[in-house]
């Protein structure tokens, strides 16, 4: 019986500009390197915010998707976010991620998620949309085997390293609808587009 063909992973995101994605590659390569059998980095330069995710979008689907996060993005005005101090995220006992929570900017990311969702809801009815309910910032994965005397392990070193320096501010001004391919070693991203807002400077992502 031939089973119908998977679509592709999708998510409307912004990934962070340069001095953003530049200081937490070198925060989680350190990070990493102490604990190097427990974490492996996600992919250089590639920390975002995912507003929508999709886990199966059907190829006649795929430019539709697009523009609908085209749309919102033409009508969007930039905003600032602040980020707090990374921390680890657990799934009960098992440790999962490092990850950094969204402090200020909430209503702003709020309603343009909102926005996301209504576009694509009229130009791709039917797909399974997911809106992020907690904005975050993923900058690590523990491997498999990680144990929760790992996860303590780590909490200890994010405290001793947190402080008013690890709290950051983004300024969030244009979206990007990224493929993600999940593999045995780390997520492929492919950006599918890249949509400035309103008022949004050079890109230097």
């Amino acid at each position: 019986m031939a089973h119908a063909e998977r679509g592709v992973r999708l998510f409307v995101g912004a990934f962070l500009t340069q001095p953003n994605q530049s200081f937490y590659d070198h925060f989680v390569a350190r990070l990493v390197a102490t604990e190097p059998g427990v974490l492996r980095p996600i992919p250089s330069r590639s920390v975002h915010l995912t507003c929508v995710f999709c886990a199966d979008v059907p190829d006649p689907f795929v430019d539709e998707f697009n523009e609908a996060a085209r749309a919102v993005a033409a009508g969007q005005h930039s905003f600032l976010i602040g980020v707090v101090a990374p921390q680890v995220l657990l799934a009960g006992r098992t440790p999962r991620l490092v990850s950094a929570d969204i402090a200020d900017g909430h209503a702003s990311l709020d309603r343009m998620t909102a926005s996301l969702v209504e576009s694509l809801v009229t130009r791709c009815p039917g797909l399974d949309l997911r809106p992020t309910r907690s904005p975050h910032l993923t900058l690590a994965r523990f491997r498999r085997q990680a144990t929760r005397e790992d996860a303590e392990r780590v909490t200890g070193l994010l405290e001793r390293v947190g402080g008013a320096e690890m709290r950051r501010e983004e300024r969030v001004s244009r979206l990007q609808v990224i493929e993600s391919t999940l593999t045995s070693a780390q997520p492929i991203y492919k950006v599918r587009l890249d949509a400035p807002f309103l008022d949004a400077g050079p890109d230097i992502v």
